[in-house]
């Protein structure tokens, strides 16, 4: 009976491990997949493109106390003729689109791309339906990357005294 509280935090802090151990690596193998595929476009043929829906776009989430917490994020849309037919994409970058806390961040990223604009878009001759407007990875790429990292460190710290407790029993 006397091993039950061991036992139990080390259920929990199993799970905890595992948890933060695999959102860490699906952060970190989906940033180096933006990578891959930013590397990859370097190649890719262009073609003329214009922006069809240019727009701030707000994501709301409620936590348990009824608090509303907004993001805003930059929105496009874009029409290109490539593969024998027009097309339409909606990615700026690779690696994700980062939310903003207020609205300007994101309004400053569409000031490359007013509606009606003419961009030029790089797609993937394998799948012309696949385009970015820019050839990099992006914010939302760089913050997963960030968040991948932390939450790797904060698996091993978890995962250390884990090992001690079974160790030591």
């Amino acid at each position: 009976m006397e091993n039950v509280p061991l036992n139990f935090g080390l259920l929990c802090g199993g799970f905890f491990f595992v948890i933060t151990f695999a959102i860490a690596l699906y952060l970190l193998i989906h940033n180096s997949r933006s990578k891959k595929k930013a590397g990859e476009s370097q190649n890719w043929p262009a073609a003329p493109g214009t922006i069809t829906v240019s727009e701030v776009r707000e994501s709301r989430t409620t936590d348990e106390d009824d608090n509303v917490k907004i993001d805003y994020y930059p929105y496009v849309e874009y029409t290109y003729f490539a593969g024998g037919q027009a097309q339409t994409s909606k990615l700026i970058s690779f690696g994700g689109t980062r939310g903003y806390s207020r609205p300007q961040p994101a309004q400053e990223v569409l000031q490359k791309y007013p509606l009606h604009g003419s961009v030029m878009v790089y797609y993937n001759p394998q799948k012309p339906q696949e385009a970015v407007l820019e050839k990099v990875v992006g914010s939302g790429g760089k913050v997963a990357k960030t968040m991948g990292i932390i939450l790797l460190i904060l698996s091993l710290l978890i995962l250390i005294p884990l090992i001690i407790g079974i160790i030591r029993n």
